[in-house]
C-alpha cells in the first residue's frame, strides 16, 4: 500500500509540473509565433527555443521576436530565417545548428563538414553564407537602413573543431558565449532603431513568418532538390 502511495505523489508530480511547465511555455513569444509543441520539438525547433529562452529577458527592454521567416529571394524561391530579433540596437537575424559531432569548416567554403562518433560524416550547409544570404533578403523587404547583424549558432553538444571566421560582423560560436555577448552588446545604451522603427519593421516582416503551406512546402521541395 505505501508504494502505491508513493507512486501516486510521484505520478501526481510528474503531471503538475507538466502543467506548468506547458503553461509558462503557452505564454512565451515563441509558443505565440510558431504554435510548436513543447514536449515534440524537433531538433532544429529545440534549438531554436533554447536560444529564445535564453534571450527572452530582452523583451523587457523593448526586443522583439520572430521566428520562421519565409523571405523572396527571387526566381519564385524562398529562403528560411531561424529568428530574428530587433532592438535598439539593430537587427539580429539568427542561424542555429542544433548538431552534435566534431564540425570543420571556414567561411569561404560552400559546405561544412559534421564528423559523428563511429566516423559518419555529413554536409552542412556554409552556415555563414546562409545567413548571409538570409540577411541580403531581408534588407530588400524593409525600408530603412539599419546594422544588421548575422549571428550563427553552435549547440554545446558540438565541437567546433577547425572552424575559421575572420569577418568582424559575424557573431558565432557556442549558445553560451553568443548569448553572453549579445546581452552585453545589448546593455549598450546606443540606439539604431527607435521604438517606432521596431514596431514598423516588425509589422512587415510578421506576416512573412505565416505564409501558406503551399510556400513552405515548396521551400523544403528546392532545397531537397539543391542539396539532394
Amino acid at each position: 500500500m505505501t508504494l502505491i502511495i508513493v507512486f501516486t505523489v510521484i505520478i501526481f508530480i510528474i503531471v503538475i509540473n507538466f502543467i506548468l511547465k506547458e503553461k509558462e511555455f503557452r505564454n512565451t513569444t515563441y509558443y505565440k509565433n510558431t504554435k510548436n509543441s513543447l514536449f515534440f520539438m524537433n531538433k532544429g525547433q529545440s534549438g531554436e527555443y533554447d536560444l529564445f529562452s535564453r534571450l527572452e529577458q530582452l523583451e523587457k527592454q523593448g526586443a522583439k521576436f520572430l521566428f520562421n521567416l519565409y523571405l523572396p529571394m527571387g526566381y519564385n524561391r524562398t529562403t528560411e530565417i531561424d529568428m530574428v530579433m530587433l532592438s535598439h540596437r539593430g537587427i539580429f537575424v539568427f542561424e542555429s545548428k542544433n548538431y552534435s559531432g566534431w564540425i570543420f569548416g571556414n567561411e569561404h567554403q560552400s559546405q561544412w563538414t559534421v564528423v559523428y562518433k563511429g566516423g559518419r560524416k555529413e554536409r552542412l550547409v556554409n552556415p555563414i553564407k546562409q545567413n548571409n544570404l538570409h540577411i541580403q533578403c531581408l534588407r530588400k523587404c524593409i525600408d530603412i537602413e539599419t546594422s544588421i547583424y548575422s549571428v550563427v549558432v553552435f549547440s554545446e553538444n558540438c565541437t567546433l573543431k577547425k572552424v575559421t571566421v575572420s569577418n568582424t560582423n559575424v557573431i558565432w560560436g557556442y549558445i553560451n558565449n553568443v548569448v553572453d555577448n549579445i546581452i552585453s552588446f545589448h546593455n549598450d545604451k546606443i540606439k539604431v532603431l527607435s521604438e517606432r522603427n521596431i514596431q514598423d519593421i516588425y509589422n512587415v516582416l510578421y506576416p512573412m513568418t505565416k505564409v501558406d503551406k503551399f510556400i513552405v512546402k515548396k521551400h523544403i521541395a528546392d532545397i531537397r532538390e539543391t542539396y539532394k
